[in-house]
């Protein structure tokens, strides 16, 4: 058994980058705590896939499609590995708080990933720090997520502010509506909403300086289908309007922005 779970992490660490080259963010949901079934043992393993439709970058107009792997591990309700909170660790549970830390890979953003980028330059994606501060006085659940990029460029601190209220709607089926708020700091805003002279010059978009601030608020809907005590189905709808010097910004497109997905998971 032991062996079994060391293949399941090794797989796991050696995944999750290539499933952040895939998709820059995935979806916080598709992996974390929403299941509400009862777990009597020191592992909680969940595999499976995922499917998502996001826009192709973070204020564009064009979207793509995208597919990646469902690793998720529990040891203890103390440690974590997955493709979104990355590998960590819960250092202080409470009945209804909780606080951990993890490191994570977030890929950047890459000038060909639509002709609108072209002349900008890519964004390096690096390692990145999280934070994470839960409070789940059920079924309410509101939680608060740090995240700063450590290696390659630096791309700055984002904050996100999530609030939701999970309930079972009939039989099997669970739906989870929440809400979102994210504030960045200048140099994330910078790295990715800002135009520089020099890249006016090369792609043609007017020069924009683009300072910190609330960047985007948004509203979603979890749906999570039970089958059986090993089996589920998830879906999910998101929308996010890009707000403040992030929504202004000459390299957006569209500041309504969309992001659906549907997947299935196998908890042992």
């Amino acid at each position: 058994m032991m062996r079994y779970l060391l293949l399941l992490i090794t797989a796991g660490l050696l995944t999750a980058p290539a499933v952040h080259a895939q998709l820059r963010d995935p979806p916080e949901e598709v992996a974390g705590d929403e299941d509400p079934r009862e777990v009597d043992s020191d592992w909680v393993i969940r595999l499976g896939a995922f499917g998502v439709i996001t826009p192709k970058f973070e204020g564009s107009e064009d979207y793509k499609i995208r597919a990646f792997p469902l690793i998720d591990l529990e040891y203890k309700k103390r440690f974590f590995l997955n493709p979104v909170k990355g590998l960590g660790v819960w250092f202080w549970r409470g009945s209804q708080t909780k606080a951990g830390a993890s490191v994570s890979y977030t890929n950047g953003r890459d000038e060909d990933d639509s002709n609108h980028l072209e002349g900008l330059g890519d964004v390096d994606g690096g390692v990145t720090a999280n934070l994470y501060l839960d409070w789940e006085p059920r079924p309410w659940s509101v939680s608060l997520h740090y995240r700063r990029q450590m290696t390659g460029d630096d791309t700055g601190t984002l904050v996100d502010l999530r609030a939701g209220y999970g309930f079972r709607l009939v039989g099997p089926l669970f739906l989870k509506p929440s809400v979102r708020f994210k504030y960045a700091d200048s140099d994330y805003n910078q790295s990715y909403f800002s135009v520089t002279p020099r890249q006016s010059v090369n792609s043609g978009l007017p020069a924009y300086d683009a300072d910190s601030g609330v960047n985007g608020v948004g509203a979603g809907l979890l749906a999570l289908v039970f089958l059986n005590k090993h089996w589920s189905l998830q879906a999910l709808c998101n929308y996010e309007r890009l707000v403040g010097d992030a929504g202004d910004s000459p390299i957006v497109q569209d500041k309504n922005q969309v992001r659906a997905g549907l997947g299935f998971s196998y908890q042992f």
